[in-house]
């Protein structure tokens, strides 16, 4: 599930820009993911930042190699 909110939030978003302040790097899809997750699971769903950080950069470095 978490899998396809990132999906969605990027194809929704788009790439990150530095003229979006709001989805300019990973970080801002990391807190958005943090967000669904606490949304969906409960607050103590997610331990530690690493958990999600890790997860995002697996997920982004796939995308990248598939283009």
């Amino acid at each position: 599930m978490v899998d396809e909110e990132m999906e969605r939030l990027m194809r929704y978003h788009g790439p990150f820009s530095d003229d979006d302040p709001d989805w300019n790097c990973q970080a801002r899809l990391e807190e958005a993911i943090w967000s669904y997750i606490n949304k969906k699971y409960g607050e103590n769903a997610i331990k530690s930042e690493s958990t999600i950080r890790t997860r995002v950069s697996v997920f982004l470095k796939t995308k990248r190699a598939d283009k």
